[in-house]
């Protein structure tokens, strides 16, 4: 599910280019089951919800670029409990670097994290043997409390693609960032 910034008669809320899950459509039945998974969520309140989101079946993909300028730009937009049940989410590798850049400020709200899909952009000229470690190495610093396991895993999705003969050359070290010990 692709999250963007809209408005309407003034109101911000964010939106997303997926249909509804087809079970809240098919009869009535079906759309009280579908509830009970799917709830309307990603609103600064519940009146400007938007978007159906089962925390459990969907991988959150949020177009940055769409929210305005930085910090807080989320914040505004998705309270800190929808936040929290975020499990997967899926980025594109510059604009995970510029959070990292920042702190992660933002990303700090997505408490349950256990995932970051990180869109490798192989048209990017940055490369380098820990291209984005450094900064993601800060990051892992603030999530890294002693008793509380909270680092998701990285997934570069160039790995994934069997386009590619090699793996990416610059998220190799997202292997020792997912076994750490």
């Amino acid at each position: 599910m692709m999250c963007r910034d809209a408005t309407t008669n003034g109101q911000q809320f964010l939106v997303s280019s997926r249909k509804p899950p087809a079970i809240l459509h098919c009869n009535q039945e079906s759309r009280i089951c579908g509830l009970k998974t799917y709830k309307l969520s990603f609103a600064s309140s519940p009146e400007f919800a938007r978007i159906y989101f089962s925390p459990e079946f969907d991988t959150v993909c949020i177009s940055w670029d769409s929210l305005g300028s930085s910090p807080g730009r989320l914040g505004r937009k998705i309270s800190d409990d929808e936040a929290s049940k975020i499990r997967s989410i899926l980025v594109q590798e510059e604009n995970l670097l510029e959070h990292a850049d920042e702190n992660m400020r933002e990303w700090n709200r997505f408490k349950n994290l256990e995932s970051i899909g990180v869109i490798c952009d192989v048209n990017m000229p940055e490369s380098g043997d820990a291209y984005g470690g450094e900064a993601m190495a800060a990051y892992s610093e603030k999530i890294d409390v002693p008793g509380e396991e909270r680092w998701p895993s990285l997934v570069c999705l160039r790995d994934n693609q069997e386009l590619w003969d090699e793996p990416c050359s610059r998220h190799w070290w997202f292997d020792g960032w997912n076994q750490r010990g």
